[in-house]
């Protein structure tokens, strides 16, 4: 018996280990979100399938063995999709995991490949303190060399593997041409635009100064073209007339040229570079194409924008930043306009939320003959702000020597009910005179912060600024074979009915502060009539000569105006006092709205629970009521 038992044991232990061993190559996978986001793309399984076996690729990961909590799923998640890459990759993709510890030779191997440590906060021992983090990788082959030197929380994994080895399986890149303007886009310090771009192209800086050779690249960048000289601006209407692809990033007030925080100074109608002339002396740049209109590129174009202007958007999904200015236009798929995002083009299909800070608007030019595609648009609740209407000026940075502006805290708004366009495809097939270029009207959008945030994931929601700029990249090359999978992420669901009862609130208030401001205007209107009128009368008065008619206009005049004077403080005072009401009891009806969503997400999820327990009590009640024997049971009745 004991050496049946001890084969037995043994036979037991072998099954178990054959067992674990299939598990770890062939697990049976379940992935239960609706929009499959732990299942690979069919995108990454043709690229996987059709590597070339002459040509294996290598990827090393380098990751430190432990992790902050707030990584600890991206750790995971990492490592679960190098082993499906692993494992579907087969002899042509081999994956090297590197567990790496601060100051030991493989953090050495790892900053040789460029892969430093990132610090990130965390809780430790109920102490908040900096842990150096490795979550990167570098992906290899006989062709090239791409490196992720940190996977962060809001990184889309899959898609960065995937894109790294599409890359590094062939020869040849795309390139990718980036117009030199004042933005400095590569002026030292590279945009991190730029740097996502080398991840999956050539990138090489073309110069306006002198012809532009279409040939060299496959697609030109060029953010704030509005800043070229007239000489520039023409060789860039001639590359545009080629109908080569072109993506541009205009901006009437572009806050990511700001200077040190004194304000913003490359906005189209500020002279070039921001530059102010006490200085004196002919050291004065190069002014701009047609005064910063950016004219003759519109007309090539066959668009109009005005460089003075931008867009504002009272609609705002995000209650945590409702001290935004309305400025801040959040394009979403939650907005009033259904079609915020256009749903015909791959650029834009799958994505879902987006923010432009003080864009503009792009329309068709009157009479012309191109084909305009509407990409990103605001909602209903929007209109336009004037430069004097949103812009203070007058500022000055004594460090740069330059003017500056800052936008007006809280300008007075005024709802157009229009849904403006701020990114349009505009297009025309002719031979003689093609046109293939994206307009985008807004330079913020590509800003760094939105690269920093797309890694690292901080703020509770996700924003598509990056996907939509690489989207178009493609899409203009015509490689449009990571647009889906660059789109995959979890659908943004908001509490639909929750949404609508607060758009009624916020309708109604909303109603009622243009019903103040049209009030207050025909208490001024009424003022300033009575005005005239006695202004009138006394000049009509045949009675006085010249002299007293002179002097009693003036009086009257100056006694009129301190009237109105005190007439539009008390109006204006009214008018915001009403409008303070009409906030605070639209915040209170939120705030009751949203509590008793509260209360009821609460309650609700009770019920099932109390009332089975409730059956369950009555049902055994009744059971021990029929089982009981009767002279056991307390209820019987006495004898007499």
């Amino acid at each position: 018996m004991a050496g049946q038992f001890a084969i037995r044991t043994v036979s037991v232990a072998a099954i178990l280990g054959c067992v674990t061993a299939w598990a770890g190559y062939s697990a049976l996978r379940v992935d239960a979100t609706s929009e499959r986001l732990f299942s690979l793309s069919d995108a990454t399984r043709t690229i996987l399938r059709d590597l070339d076996s002459d040509r294996p690729i290598e990827i090393q990961a380098f990751l430190s063995p432990e992790v902050p909590r707030e990584y600890s799923e991206t750790r995971k998640r990492l490592v679960g999709l190098l082993r499906q890459f692993d494992e579907l990759g087969g002899k042509n993709l081999e994956v090297r995991y590197v567990d790496v510890e601060q100051f030991s030779p493989q953090a050495e191997e790892a900053e040789h490949f460029g892969i430093e440590p990132v610090q990130v906060m965390t809780d430790q021992d109920g102490r908040r303190s900096e842990v150096d983090v490795y979550l990167g990788a570098v992906i290899i082959s006989s062709y090239d060399k791409v490196v992720v030197p940190f996977f962060g929380k809001g990184l889309p994994i899959e898609y960065e593997l995937t894109r790294s080895i599409q890359t590094v399986a062939h020869e040849q890149r795309h390139t990718v041409g980036v117009l030199t303007t004042d933005a400095g886009l590569m002026s030292g310090n590279d945009w991190q635009i730029v740097q996502e771009l080398r991840k999956q192209y050539e990138v090489q800086e073309v110069s306006p100064s002198s012809e532009i050779d279409a040939d060299a690249f496959d697609v030109l960048l060029a953010v704030m073209p509005s800043s070229l000289t007239a000489a520039e601006m023409d060789n860039l209407v001639a590359y545009a007339k080629t109908g080569n692809p072109l993506l541009i990033f205009d901006d009437p007030f572009p806050l990511t040229l700001g200077s040190s925080g004194f304000g913003v100074t490359g906005a189209p109608r500020q002279p070039k570079n921001g530059h102010s002339s006490v200085m004196g002396g002919d050291s004065s740049p190069e002014p701009k194409a047609d005064d910063g209109r950016a004219t003759r590129l519109l007309e090539a174009l066959g668009i109009r924008w005005q460089y003075d202007a931008v867009v504002f958007d009272l609609d705002n999904p995000h209650p945590e930043f409702a001290m935004l200015p309305a400025e801040y236009v959040f394009v979403t798929r939650q907005n009033q306009q259904s079609e915020a995002f256009n749903p015909g083009n791959e650029i834009t299909r799958g994505l879902q939320e987006l923010i432009a800070l003080y864009a503009g608007s792009v329309q068709p030019a009157s009479g012309s003959d191109i084909e305009f595609e509407p990409l990103l648009r605001t909602g209903s609740e929007s209109g336009v702000l004037q430069w004097e209407e949103f812009v203070d000026e007058g500022g000055f940075n004594m460090f740069s020597m330059q003017s500056t502006v800052n936008p007006r805290a809280n300008p007075f708004r005024v709802i157009d009910r229009g849904v403006h366009t701020l990114a349009a495809h505009v297009s025309r097939e002719d031979e003689k005179n093609p046109l293939n270029a994206i307009f985008v009207a807004d330079v913020d959008m590509i800003s760094d912060f939105f690269f920093q945030e797309r890694n690292l994931g901080n703020l509770s929601m996700k924003f598509d600024n990056v996907t939509f700029v690489l989207n178009a990249v493609d899409w203009l090359v015509g490689d449009e074979s990571f647009i889906e999978l660059r789109s995959r992420r979890p659908a943004h669901r908001t509490l639909v009915r929750v949404e609508t009862q607060k758009r009624g609130f916020l309708d109604a208030a909303n109603k009622a502060e243009r019903d103040a401001d049209k009030a207050a205007d025909a208490e001024l209107a009424l003022r300033r009539e009575q005005l005239s009128k006695r202004a009138k009368e006394i000049r009509e008065n045949e009675s006085l000569d010249p002299i007293a008619k002179a002097q009693m206009l003036q009086q009257a005049q100056e006694a009129e105006q301190k009237r109105m004077s005190l007439a539009e403080a008390q109006i204006e005072q009214e008018k915001n006092d009403e409008i303070r009401k009409i906030r605070a009891t639209t915040n209170r009806q939120i705030r009751k709205l949203e509590s008793n969503i509260r209360l009821w997400s609460v309650g609700l999820p009770a019920i099932p629970a109390l009332a089975m327990g409730l059956l369950v009590f009555v049902q055994r009640t009744r059971d021990e009521r029929n089982t009981v024997v009767e002279t056991r049971r307390r209820d019987r009745p006495q004898a007499s």
